[in-house]
């Protein structure tokens, strides 16, 4: 009995083992295909998995309840989730020269912190502005 019980958990850590692997090699090869690293690539496939699962959030409410969570209301928020996704590509991707780990990294004007953050804030107070004029008068 005890035996297999053992053998069960071992199927489930071979299960487990095996889903991450193929996460990862899913996310190296994503990387690989848009030239980035592996936790550029990361980052990046997170934010729009996380701006896609605030969508789907906010569709699913609307049709269901019919709240204050809507697609029109949530998507600021995910289109923010996907643009914090995009900050590590970013750098990569407007780097100039070589680079070293532990120094401030040379980068072209639209991948500075300046220009990333405010690219944020411009989505999320735009977005929010927009959404509460064009709000229907309750």
């Amino acid at each position: 009995m005890n035996n297999r019980r053992n053998d069960s958990d071992d199927l489930v850590l071979l299960g487990i083992a095996i889903a991450v692997i193929v996460v990862c090699l899913f996310v190296w090869k994503f990387s690989k295909a848009v030239s980035l690293d592996f936790h550029a690539g990361g980052r990046l496939l997170f934010g729009m998995i996380i701006g896609i699962a605030i969508l789907c959030a906010g569709w699913w409410q609307e049709n269901n309840y019919g709240s204050i969570l809507t697609v029109k209301n949530v998507l600021p928020a995910s289109l923010a989730a996907v643009w914090l996704g995009f900050w590590p590509a970013l750098q990569q991707w407007g780097s100039v020269g070589l680079s070293f780990p532990g120094e401030v990294q040379d980068v072209e004007w639209w991948a500075n912190g300046f220009t990333r953050w405010g690219v944020l804030l411009i989505i999320v107070l735009g977005g929010y502005s927009y959404v509460h004029r064009t709000r229907h008068g309750y």
